[in-house]
């Protein structure tokens, strides 16, 4: 029902007597809501308040206007709200509280929904990684592979298609057991050709430099090394199309073939049994060997003293892995390992250290750069640079990327920032809805 004193303050609010609308207000309270009750005895603080302020001169005749009129806007709200029915009343104080709650409900979900994309994980960022592997394999994309200081002792090459080389001499045994029972000085290079493209047929021969090895886009490559024989590096390369390598001689070079066929030397074109040889390179000759090797699957059994290290300028590479098939698993090959995640490698994101049996899963966004590849003793070193999708490690394959607010507070602090201004100055408005 409408409260019995309205009428009274219709009165009052048209004489303009403000304090005696505030005053019966007061009086009537248990008819008035809680919300309404403390903005009346605001409002009655208020009208006092301008009085004071009015009788000691304090505030001006114009400013004395102005809040009297917003005192008196809010008194007529309240006395019209009580006016109505019960059920109108009912409506307006739900309009009322909808006005601020759906904002406020709106708020709430944007900002929980900003927060749960906040924390997922970033899935495009920057990565640099130092491994110390047994295995490595990936899939090569594009780029030199020139390897410097990559003196081999001995190298035994499957798969072989042809060998060119340039010397001044050739040496070669026929039979089993003989030692140099042919020889002939060479005026030009010799080159040697498989006859068939058999399975275990190779050629043997050291010491030698690799000076540049020449996959197609696409060939897949695998290195490995045990620790059972630290100084043998076994290299496979599978791709369509033959395979182009180029050596160095640093000295006279021993080869062992079988199934060949002889071109340059006279009265000699072929060896089907395993025959010893040793060229002698020319001084004034180009001491280069090229290889060319069949389609299909490349090994090369690379035997060294001293470290070797591929320099790889722009090496691009996809797919890389680190593990070593046994059966029907999978086993992790890495030795130990650092991984820097954004940032620059002294102020790094995220630094990951990896042990000796962890696993490592990287999914990469786009090539990989393959800066550099080393041979030694305690295994295969790697440098790995570019942008991935997510990184696995650990016996459990735990992800390692980080977060989005991470990302992004180490890349773009005053993107956060904004976000953060920009919530916190959407809180007053809807408070502001919430008191009107």
């Amino acid at each position: 029902m409408v409260p019995p004193f309205i009428e009274q303050l219709q009165k009052l609010i048209a004489e303009d007597n403000l304090e005696d609308v505030a005053k019966v207000l007061q009086e009537n309270g248990q008819w008035l809501s809680e919300t309404t009750r403390e903005e009346v005895s605001s409002l009655s603080g208020r009208l006092q308040q301008v009085r004071q302020q009015e009788w000691k001169g304090t505030i001006s005749h114009e400013n004395v206007q102005l809040e009297w009129n917003r005192i008196r806007e809010a008194l007529i709200r309240i006395v019209q709200f009580y006016a109505r029915s019960p059920e109108e009343r009912a409506r307006v104080a739900l309009k009322k509280k909808l006005k601020w709650l759906i904002p406020l409900v709106v708020y709430l979900l944007v900002t929980a929904g900003l927060l749960w994309w906040l924390l997922q994980p970033q899935s495009s960022f920057k990565m640099d990684a130092d491994l110390l592997v047994e295995r490595l394999t990936f899939q090569y994309l594009e780029g030199p592979a020139n390897f410097a200081r990559g003196k081999l002792e001995s190298c035994f090459i499957q798969n072989f298609d042809s060998i060119e080389l340039e010397g001044d001499r050739l040496l070669w045994a026929k039979e089993s057991g003989d030692r140099w029972n042919a020889s002939q000085d060479l005026t030009s290079g010799i080159v040697l050709t498989a006859n068939e493209n058999i399975s275990g047929i190779g050629v043997h021969f050291g010491p030698a430099q690799l000076e540049r090895l020449f996959p197609a886009p696409g060939a897949l490559l695998t290195f490995s090394q045990s620790e059972d024989a630290p100084y043998l590096v076994q290299m496979t390369v599978h791709q369509n199309e033959g395979l182009r390598s180029e050596w160095n001689l640093q000295d006279s070079m021993d080869l062992e073939v079988e199934m060949v066929t002889l071109k340059g030397v006279d009265g000699v074109s072929s060896f089907y049994a395993p025959t010893q040889m040793r060229l002698f390179p020319g001084k004034d000759r180009a001491r280069e060997v090229r290889i060319t090797s069949f389609p299909g699957t490349s090994h090369f059994d690379m035997e060294f003293k001293a470290n070797i290290e591929i320099e790889a300028q722009n090496l691009l590479i996809s797919e890389p892995g680190f593990y070593q098939p046994l059966e029907s698993l999978a086993v992790p090959t890495l030795l130990a390992g650092q991984i820097r995640i954004g940032g620059s490698d002294q102020q790094p994101l995220r630094l990951i250290e990896i042990s000796e049996g962890e696993a490592l899963d990287v999914d990469t966004q786009e090539p990989l750069s393959l800066k550099h590849i080393g041979f030694g003793e305690k295994g295969i070193t790697i440098k790995l640079a570019g942008i991935v999708r997510e990184i696995e490690t650990g016996r459990d394959h735990e992800s390692r990327n980080p977060s989005r607010i991470e990302w992004l507070w180490h890349t773009q602090k005053w993107m956060i920032a904004a976000v953060v201004l920009v919530l916190l100055g959407l809180v007053p408005f809807i408070l502001k809805n919430k008191r009107s």
